[in-house]
């Protein structure tokens, strides 16, 4: 993937995720991802340190999990209706 990739999308069809390729995008601000990803890796948002954005396509606040520090840190969290 490339480093400098400031917005992702994980297609809800994606089950599984190798999240060292995640980590290594370093200018990544924005990820959209399904509710089953953000259940099946509860803790990647934490990983991702320059992430101010989340959209949980499908799913609900109760589907993201982070840590306090990231909490404060993050711009929006977006739960499409």
């Amino acid at each position: 993937m490339n480093p400098q990739l400031t917005s992702l999308v994980i297609p809800t069809n994606i089950k599984s995720l190798y999240i060292e390729c995640l980590t290594s995008l370093r200018n990544l601000k924005e990820i959209s991802l399904s509710k089953e990803l953000a259940h099946q890796y509860p803790h990647i948002i934490d990983k991702l340190y320059h992430l101010t954005s989340i959209n949980v396509m499908n799913g609900t606040l109760d589907d993201i999990v982070v840590s306090y520090d990231f909490h404060l840190k993050m711009k929006s969290i977006h739960i499409p209706m």
